[in-house]
């Protein structure tokens, strides 16, 4: 009845039908004159009724995730179509009257069991993306060749031999997914196994014309070599070699000049080639979870670089060159064994950038210990103290003066910086990363949040929890940006009144601590919506507590409350969760 109440409305053309127990698609819907997307997904559909063919306005058709075995023979009526869906299905074969879809861009056939594909699909002028993942494919036709539009070819997870020498011919191909297969070295079918030539571009030897911008090989297996001669691209290139057991970067990598975007995580890689600074047009270096214990003393030459990520690795010591990574956005180094952060630059006025001092911060605390007790002999005292043999008298002496501050200057470009479950006891001056708008330093040894930390206007989000720190600066009111503060699992006594500045605020979370009360100012952060308080020592909260009109969850678990503030009760309609377990001491809970 249902169904022939919608056939009756004409100008019906959006229908879904997705997560149902339909096993068949009643065809009287296919009467309905303008159809033209259809969802049937996630149902346990065993075949499609003929009468699907003559939807003939039909653009897009999702039917992922049934049991269909068989495709109408003249699918190729739906002439329009741009979309088709065919994910997770029990497909054997592809009709050859697929051609007549003239209009396909996007056509998904992974995880069926295909073991070949038409060769008509070479009339599929328009398409753009072709996914075949998770097949019985051992090759792909010749005739893809033709496909001028393809940008997209994913065919991971099938058992070819050798990567589909086809692939070189397509001319816009951007994307090639290979991972998962059983290649045994890295070369297009039909070659000799001693000729792993993947892509040669050079002026003598054309095998394809325009690279892929992006090689995907995670997963791969390799017996042979890695890259062998893959030379030179002539347009951006990206490369993922995850989870591949390497333990070094495929030197033929190093060679690739117009790598833009390089991706070796989760591999046993002890050490960064010193020549990867040849790459000077990367982008994106992923080298995480890894066995990398130093990083290149001249990485700044990598002056392009954007997102770098070097995370679970076994890195102690940062070199002074990060200093020229003027375009990096993003600094991924957490889980390593950092015990100081950044080197610290320090400039002297009118002096030459020859006279830059570029030194670890444990050095500059022992020149500064020297040089205040020992200022006549600075060169021979610190000389014993280790590192500050090369420093000039003049320099060592303006380290000693009170005024010095130890600071980061050079990376100014950082927006996320990430150094969680490392051994920092302490930061440096910040000041120089005016852009950054994350940190996240939990799981550390801080004592203390530096109050430089508070000039730093475009800051979001601080992460510093499970670390030793005791307060908060009062400065904390210039971070009118902040929407996020964890200070969790530390030892604070309390929180500044200054924090009821930070209009912005929204999540707040300071449990675990040493807290005895909040700040009555506290009832000026109209739009924190989260606070997490739970297991402190706290009597009581805030009089004025229910000014907080956003507030939805407020967590005060194992505290020793002994009432709680009449306002609570304007935040009726508002808040969504109280929680005060174990709060044995509240005496006339809400």
């Amino acid at each position: 009845d249902m169904v022939a109440e919608i056939v009756d409305c004409q100008k019906v053309k959006h229908l879904n039908f997705s997560q149902n127990l339909m096993q068949t698609l009643p065809k009287h819907i296919f009467r309905i004159p303008e159809i033209s997307h259809l969802k049937a997904d996630h149902n346990m559909l065993i075949s499609l009724p003929s009468a699907l063919c003559f939807a003939v306005y039909m653009k897009e058709l999702d039917l992922s995730f049934n049991r269909i075995q068989v495709l109408p023979r003249d699918i190729g009526n739906l002439y329009v179509m741009v979309y088709l869906n065919l994910d997770h299905n029990l497909l054997q074969a592809v009709p050859p009257s697929i051609r007549y879809c003239s209009s396909l861009q996007q056509l998904y056939l992974n995880d069926n069991k295909l073991s070949f594909l038409p060769p008509q699909v070479k009339q599929l002028k328009e398409l753009k993306e072709l996914h075949v993942r998770n097949n019985k494919l051992i090759s792909i036709p010749p005739e893809i060749r033709h496909l001028e539009s393809l940008k997209a070819l994913s065919v991971e997870g099938n058992p070819f031999l050798a990567l589909p020498s086809v692939t070189r011919d397509i001319k816009k191909l951007q994307f090639l997914g290979t991972n998962e297969n059983q290649l045994e070295a890295l070369r297009f079918e039909n070659e000799p196994p001693d000729s792993t030539v993947v892509f040669d571009t050079s002026d003598t030897t054309v095998t394809m014309r325009k690279l892929p911008r992006h090689i995907d090989l995670s997963g791969v297996h390799f017996m042979g070599g890695y890259l062998d001669r893959l030379t030179r691209a002539d347009n951006a290139l990206t490369i993922d070699l995850t989870h591949m057991d390497l333990i070094f970067v495929p030197t033929e990598i190093l060679h690739l000049s117009s790598l833009t975007a390089l991706d070796v995580k989760e591999n046993r890689i002890a050490m960064i080639p010193p020549g990867i600074v040849t790459l000077t047009a990367i982008t994106h270096l992923n080298m995480s979870q890894n066995c990398i214990a130093e990083i290149p003393k001249n990485i700044g030459l990598l002056s392009n670089l954007v997102t770098l990520c070097l995370a679970r690795n076994k890195i102690s010591l940062l070199p002074a060159s990060m200093q020229s990574l003027v375009r990096l956005k993003t600094c991924d180094l957490h889980v390593n064994s950092l015990e100081t952060l950044l080197p610290i630059y320090h400039k002297l006025s009118k002096s030459k950038s020859s006279d830059m001092l570029l030194l670890q911060e444990q050095a500059v605390e022992k020149i500064k210990r020297t040089t205040s007790t020992s200022s006549d002999n600075s060169e021979s005292a610190s000389d014993d103290e280790g590192g500050a043999e090369h420093i000039p008298r003049r320099m060592q002496a303006m380290m000693g003066r009170p005024d010095f501050q130890i600071g980061v200057v050079g990376i100014g470009g950082v927006q996320d910086l990430e150094l969680s479950y490392n051994k920092l006891h302490r930061l440096p001056d910040l000041t120089a990363m005016q852009k950054i708008r994350r940190i996240n330093v939990s799981h550390n040894v801080l004592r203390s949040l530096p109050e430089e930390i508070c000039e730093l206007t475009s800051l979001e989000k601080i992460e510093a929890g499970d670390n030793r720190i005791r307060t908060v600066p009062h400065q904390v009111s210039q971070l009118t940006n902040l929407t996020l503060l964890s200070i969790k699992n530390n030892n604070l006594r309390g929180l500044p009144p200054d924090i009821g500045q930070c209009a912005k605020l929204k999540y707040l979370s300071v449990y675990a601590n040493d807290m005895v009360q909040l700040p009555d100012e506290m009832a000026l952060l109209k739009n924190l919506v989260r606070l997490s308080a739970q297991a402190n020592k706290l009597t009581v909260l805030p009089w004025l507590s229910g000014h907080m009109a956003s507030l939805k969850i407020l967590d005060l678990a194992a505290n020793p409350l002994v009432a709680l503030p009449p306002s609570l009760g304007a935040l009726e309609n508002v808040l969504e969760t109280l929680n005060i377990n174990d709060c044995e001491t509240l005496t006339d809970p809400p």
